[in-house]
């Protein structure tokens, strides 16, 4: 679609994130686009840096992945026995790279087990569901960008 509104010439790309934010930088350098929140904008590669982001893109961001880690310690403070944990991810959304990777550090340093599932659609909760039983873990963690991609295909499917 992004292609197709630089095709269109529009005047200005809006767009919401991680995904669709690459999609729009693919496909211009030039038409302005405006970011309405995305992954760590940084982390994921869509702009150079926060002072300078250089190119055609601005908007805002969020520290996605500072903030899923610190979920992690904040879960462990009270729950000192977890030693497991499951993440839900959709690994086809780049945004979750540094999401994960923050997430990872932040379980090595808690001496957590990290066991990451992909949920790429609604077909795939029950997989990752059983994989979190076998694997008997303490906890799951929901980064919301997998679960709201995987429920955003369920409605795209019923449509």
């Amino acid at each position: 679609m992004a292609g197709e509104l630089v095709r269109l010439r529009v005047d200005i790309l809006v767009t919401h994130g991680t995904p669709g934010v690459l999609a729009a930088k693919r496909a211009t350098t030039t038409i302005p686009i405006v970011v309405a929140g995305s992954a760590d904008a940084v982390a994921s590669g869509l702009v150079e840096s926060l002072a300078r982001p250089g190119g055609n893109i601005t908007g805002s961001t969020f520290f996605i992945p500072e903030l899923n880690a610190k979920r992690l310690e904040i879960f462990k403070e009270p729950f000192s026995h977890t030693s497991r944990m499951a993440v839900l991810v959709n690994p086809d959304n780049p945004g979750m790279v540094p999401i994960i990777q923050a997430m990872e550090l932040t379980a090595r340093s808690l001496k957590v087990g990290l066991q990451q599932l992909p949920v790429r659609g609604p077909n795939e909760f029950d997989g990752a569901f059983s994989a979190m039983t076998k694997s008997r873990v303490d906890a799951v963690v929901i980064i919301e960008g997998a679960a709201r991609d995987a429920l955003r295909k369920t409605e795209e499917s019923n449509r």
